[in-house]
């Protein structure tokens, strides 16, 4: 099974997007407490797509 590194990268690139309009439009409701844990949880899911992005093309691109 062959794999595109494009397509990949460019679905985590979208889901990283969602998830920084989603955090930041769900800002406008929530109280500071809350805007804290939404900022760091969204905080953390991109960086755990950053590295997912970047060790899948690291195990990609050895294969080759």
């Amino acid at each position: 099974m062959k794999i595109n590194v494009k397509t990949t990268n460019r679905i985590l690139l979208i889901l990283g997007v969602v998830i920084v309009v989603a955090a930041a439009i769900s800002c406008i409701w929530l109280n500071d407490a809350q805007r804290m844990v939404v900022g760091i949880g969204a905080f953390f899911a991109v960086l755990n797509l950053l590295f997912l992005s970047y060790f899948f093309n690291k195990n990609v691109r050895r294969r080759r």
